[in-house]
């Protein structure tokens, strides 16, 4: 007769904070393990009663999953033993294998999908599939659920950071998206919410380092540069202005516009990051930029030359290819106009926000102006900010 009972695995796992619980399964003079998905501290195991302490925080939870196993095993024995008599110990362990449970890779593939088919989804689904493949990198295929444990995770921030040098910002970058993909696994009901291993593993934090910005002086010796019409660092430096001046848009935003997005007083565009609709005043400066630029009938993007048939994913593939040289044009830049900084596009961004800053505008019209922050405060500036007061804010200060 087949028995059953709960065993944490210890060997193998030297160092390991935490160790799997398996079922045993004995049968006829044989052994066979099954996993639980619980990985628990040693400390937390009660080996005579094969069972959870009660000092572990989640104890009767556990326990009642534990039990709950316990009884299946029973059940899927007993209804084997009715239908043959051949009944070994590794048919019972295969009769208890979960049948069609999804593996990581196959729901994260899935979730891929999921936020890359999202309106105005641009860099995010970009960045998280360059995780995941750092990810499988370090763990391979397949991997089941249960695998993934704090131990785990603490051997890839190890790996991360000693294998491949990155930082803490990137360390953290990469664990909030796995996070958030184990978060969405647990709302699908594909891993239940004492299983998160987020739930006990410490993300690394961000570094913050003091972010470089340009000085007015430093954007009026760029501007002032005489560059060759057309040429690629030209471009670059009329980009580069236009986000600048167009309260800090985002490099991507500035390429994807298009001679429609230009009203008489105002650029009107759709955010690549969260698909929110912007209105910001038409500067001067802009318009001193658009006038070195052809407008026509054949001509539909204003910065860049594209395949009109080109939306969606491609559209995305170009522009984030044309983010790139922009960038590095930009280093160039900084050297032809004696700047002694790594030039980026995203500085423009800082240095908007920095000067605005300096010229008295107000943190929460700054926020507005950047459309940057969390969900709860753009509700909260949208809703003590009318729209016209921010535009007399930004143009009082000559923005």
């Amino acid at each position: 007769m087949a028995t059953f009972s709960h065993i944490l695995k210890s060997w193998g796992s030297a160092g390991s904070a935490e160790h799997p619980i398996l079922l045993r399964i004995q049968h006829q003079g044989k052994r066979r393990y099954l996993s639980s998905g619980i990985s628990i501290a040693k400390k937390h195991w009660n080996e005579r009663r094969s069972e959870v302490r009660k000092d572990h925080p989640q104890h009767e939870l556990l326990n009642r999953r534990l039990a709950l196993q316990l009884s299946e095993a029973n059940t899927a024995y007993n209804e084997l033993e009715l239908a043959s008599e051949d009944v070994s110990a590794d048919l019972i362990q295969l009769a208890l294998r979960p049948k069609g449970v999804e593996d990581f890779w196959e729901f994260a593939e899935k979730w891929l999908e999921m936020i890359a088919a999202r309106p105005g989804a641009f860099h995010y689904p970009k960045q998280a599939q360059s995780v995941l493949r750092k990810f499988e990198r370090f763990v391979g295929r397949p991997l089941k659920w249960d695998r993934l444990s704090p131990h785990l995770l603490t051997r890839f921030d190890e790996y991360m950071r000693s294998a491949l040098s990155n930082g803490p910002s990137t360390r953290n970058s990469a664990f909030r998206v796995l996070q958030n993909l184990v978060n969405n696994a647990v709302l699908s009901g594909k891993l239940s919410a004492a299983d998160n291993p987020f739930a006990r593993f410490t993300i690394p934090k961000a570094a913050h380092p003091q972010k470089s910005i340009l000085t007015m002086e430093e954007i009026a010796r760029i501007t002032d540069l005489e560059l060759q019409a057309g040429s690629k660092i030209a471009l670059a430096r009329d980009c580069f202005l236009v986000s600048f001046w167009c309260r800090g848009m985002r490099i991507s935003d500035v390429l994807a516009l298009r001679w429609e997005n230009i009203e008489e007083s105002h650029v009107s565009y759709v955010m690549s990051k969260n698909g929110k609709l912007v209105r910001v005043p038409l500067h001067d400066e802009v318009r001193t930029v658009l006038s070195r630029y052809e407008r026509g009938p054949y001509r539909s993007f204003i910065f860049v030359s594209q395949d009109e048939s080109l939306e969606g994913s491609l559209l995305k593939k170009r522009l984030m290819s044309q983010v790139a040289l922009i960038n590095r044009y930009l280093k160039k830049l900084a050297g032809q106009a004696g700047i002694e900084k790594h030039l980026t596009s995203h500085m423009s961004r800082h240095s908007f926000a920095s000067q605005a800053l300096q010229a008295g505008i107000s943190y929460a019209a700054i926020k507005e102006g950047l459309m940057h922050g969390s969900i709860s405060t753009t509700e909260r500036y949208l809703r003590s900010l009318p729209s016209d007061l921010i535009d007399e804010e930004f143009r009082s200060a000559g923005f």
